[in-house]
């Protein structure tokens, strides 16, 4: 009796790990794959605590090391699930003119904030460096999916960006990068910035012309 008993036990704890086994595998931890890369990598990693999924920004490049006068790195960015806005077509959006990226440093911070002005290229303290109209931001070319074996894929094949050196003001501290829905004011003739994303990079001096980026 008692050995019918064990046998019992021991399968129904077999029974119990088959089907465990399967789900610790799927729920486990994410894969590093920012880390997995040979050179500066941000923004790629697997999160459950994505606080915008309809913007989100990532760069990349083979290099950590770079000449002052000429950080290039790769920038990525998409829409988690769906896009920002459902775009009706016969309505007029001109009100709504796209989403710019900027460039800055420590000196601004912007997360919750909303911005009118009269020019959005031309911001104090802001770095304009493009603008993507709400049309192709919303297509599935800037789309991104996620999971914790591939991290975050990117639709967009990425764009070349250069920071510039007059940014790095300290031995060591932050760029950040930013993206920001722009609409415009006809009747008051301003623009307003809202609704952005944004990611930070970490950046030290190694000597007076080489400085090193790190996540």
């Amino acid at each position: 009796m008692k050995t019918a008993t064990k046998r019992t036990w021991i399968i129904a704890i077999i029974c119990l790990l088959s089907l465990c086994l399967p789900m610790l595998f799927l729920t486990g931890c994410a894969v590093d794959i920012d880390g997995r890369h040979n050179g500066l990598s941000v923004g790629f990693n697997y999160s459950n605590n994505i606080r915008n999924p309809y913007f989100n920004l990532a760069v990349r490049s083979d290099e950590t090391t770079f000449d002052i006068n000429d950080v290039t790195i790769d920038f990525f960015c998409g829409w988690l699930r769906d896009p920002p806005y459902i775009l009706t077509d016969g309505l007029d959006y001109s009100w709504l003119i796209g989403h710019a990226i900027y460039v800055a440093n420590d000196q601004i911070f912007l997360q919750d904030w909303v911005y009118s002005c009269y020019d959005y290229r031309s911001i104090e303290n802001l770095r304009f460096l493009e603008i993507i109209s709400s049309e192709e931001y919303n297509s599935v070319a800037f789309e991104v999916t996620m999971s914790k074996r591939s991290g975050k894929i990117f639709n967009h094949c990425g764009e070349r960006l250069t920071i510039p050196k007059e940014l790095f003001e300290e031995s060591h501290g932050t760029i950040w990068l930013w993206m920001q829905t722009i609409y415009f004011s006809p009747d008051e003739n301003i623009y307003s910035l809202t609704i952005g994303g944004s990611m930070r990079i970490y950046y030290e001096f190694i000597d007076d012309n080489t400085v090193r980026l790190s996540k």
